[in-house]
């Protein structure tokens, strides 16, 4: 079942992720609650590795949506799928560039441990952004 949606959109000129809440989600007020709590943890996380929080609407409940920087090459795992299907030497997964995309999910999934004192425990590629 889904419970959000995910749009392309534009602020200021500039490309934006907009997540929002299906409408038969607005009436269930647990997921409210935790869709509360992940616009303030995002407003409060300010890192180059996390991906920017941009605003949010809240209110009416029914079109709640949170705003984030947009990422152009979609999850990780998306990202290292287009490579193989794409001969596109600039945007190829190299060695190079696997370590540099560990160190910055490291240096990312740390400072939320540091800031937020929260374990990531569901870490996956799905889940990791990439913006090069």
């Amino acid at each position: 079942m889904y419970i959000r949606e995910v749009w392309l959109g534009t602020w200021l000129g500039a490309p934006v992720a907009i997540k929002t809440v299906l409408s038969h989600m607005a009436k269930n007020s647990e997921f409210l609650n935790r869709f509360m709590i992940e616009i303030k943890l995002m407003a409060s996380l300010h890192h180059p590795n996390i991906v920017m929080f941009l605003g949010a609407c809240i209110r009416p409940t029914s079109h709640m949506m949170l705003v984030l920087e947009y990422c152009a090459f979609g999850s990780l795992h998306d990202f290292m799928e287009n490579t193989r299907k794409l001969s596109d030497p600039e945007n190829t997964l190299t060695v190079h560039r696997a370590l540099r995309f560990g160190v910055d999910v490291a240096r990312a999934v740390n400072f939320i441990h540091q800031k937020c004192n929260l374990i990531q425990r569901d870490l996956k590629c799905r889940y990791v952004l990439v913006a090069i």
